[in-house]
């Protein structure tokens, strides 16, 4: 069982009204392990509600481990399948935020984040964005996802990103056009390179990434980042909550598993977004006529280019 750690801020009655307390789950699962790890699962919600926090957030892939290969077959679970069963049923009173492989109806396999509460689905977000380059090769795993949808929960209006995700930034403008007010970037990022502190240097960049999109977005940002070794790679954790304006307002260890306890204010969406007016400015109808001539472009060329036997005419 991981170790309970909490982040104590004695609030008011009043205060508590406003606030969500979220507790992150920086687990470190085992690798196909899918008993084990809905068993960490499920002592990690226990945990959770004994503190009272309202939402538990699980990193990428948190039922299986990451480094699956030929596994996915094995650990692909449908929403009837009981182990998934267990985790909607443990969201009564207590939301859940889970990563697991998804088995669609026609056996296609995808990288797939639910979000449950008061024994529901809420939403399952499959990842769009697969990586397969370096030491990644999810597009020969998984199948792509092809939505990204904000959707309403008792905590306010949420959107899911996943590891990749957040790397294209066309994934967070839909989801703020969309109304969402928390983000959560479920991740199972691996260590890579190193700083002159010897923390690894991708952190860095996890961080300048979330800032940036809770500063354009006027959003909070949940990243829940795993830990643990696994086939060759090492994962940093450093799971964090960032506020809307890029103030970090909870930070976990890097390196350490743990079930981290916060809380936010929901409020501070508000005031952020009262005053800068980026968001509620944004002109969709011109963002939408652009990429539509883009695209329009790019199908033109890439036809030129078929014409000319795969070069481009003069």
């Amino acid at each position: 069982m991981m170790q309970l750690k909490v982040q104590e801020k004695p609030t008011a009655t009043a205060a508590r009204l406003r606030t969500l307390r979220i507790a992150l789950a920086q687990s470190s699962p085992k690798l196909g392990d899918v008993a084990a790890n809905l068993e960490q699962h499920l002592e990690s919600i226990a945990a959770a509600r004994a503190q009272n926090a309202a939402l538990v957030v699980f990193p990428e892939l948190s039922l299986t481990g990451y480094q699956l290969k030929d596994l996915v077959p094995d650990v692909a679970l449908r929403g009837d399948a009981p182990a998934f069963r267990q985790l909607v049923d443990a969201s009564r009173g207590t939301s859940v935020a889970f990563g697991f492989v998804e088995e669609s109806a026609d056996h296609r396999f995808f990288n797939s984040y639910a979000f449950c509460e008061n024994g529901q689905v809420v939403h399952v977000h499959r990842k769009v964005y697969l990586p397969t380059y370096g030491l990644f090769e999810e597009g020969r795993l998984y199948a792509a996802g092809e939505h990204f949808r904000a959707f309403p929960t008792r905590h306010g209006r949420f959107g899911v990103l996943v590891c990749e995700d957040v790397w294209h930034p066309s994934s967070m403008y839909i989801l703020s056009q969309d109304g969402a007010e928390f983000v959560i970037a479920a991740a199972a990022s691996p260590l890579r390179g190193a700083d002159t502190s010897g923390e690894p240097s991708n952190v860095d960049v996890w961080t300048t990434a979330l800032k940036m999109y809770s500063q354009l977005f006027g959003c909070f940002v949940v990243l829940a980042n795993r830990v643990g070794y696994e086939d060759g790679l090492g994962f940093w954790g450093g799971s964090r909550v960032v506020a809307p304006g890029g103030r970090v307002a909870f930070e976990a260890p890097l390196f350490e598993s743990g079930l981290y306890v916060c809380e936010v204010d929901r409020n501070e969406v508000r005031r952020y977004r009262v005053s800068d007016p980026t968001l509620r400015s944004e002109r969709l109808d011109i963002t939408l006529a652009e990429l539509e001539r883009i695209q329009r472009e790019r199908r033109a060329r890439a036809g030129v280019r078929d014409l000319a036997g795969g070069e481009m005419a003069p």
